[in-house]
């Protein structure tokens, strides 16, 4: 339960900076919290999607278009 809340908290995080137009950093946390996600014994999808969201979001914000394709 602390792992998916400090993934949660994270993932807020990112979301934030995101929405303040920090899309270098932004997507780097997202993709540590993926990372992060992929190393865990079990996956949790709902975490995984909605960090892959918003990293594609932030991709098409900044765009880095071609980025954001390979992740959809």
């Amino acid at each position: 339960a602390k792992a998916f809340e400090r993934i949660c908290r994270e993932g807020e995080r990112a979301d934030h900076l995101a929405w303040e137009g920090r899309h270098t950093e932004a997507q780097a946390l997202y993709a540590e919290i993926l990372d992060s996600l992929e190393r865990r014994d079990q996956a949790d999808s709902y975490l995984a999607a909605k960090c892959a969201l918003g990293l594609l979001v932030s991709c098409c914000k900044s765009g880095a278009h071609e980025r954001a394709f390979e992740i959809w």
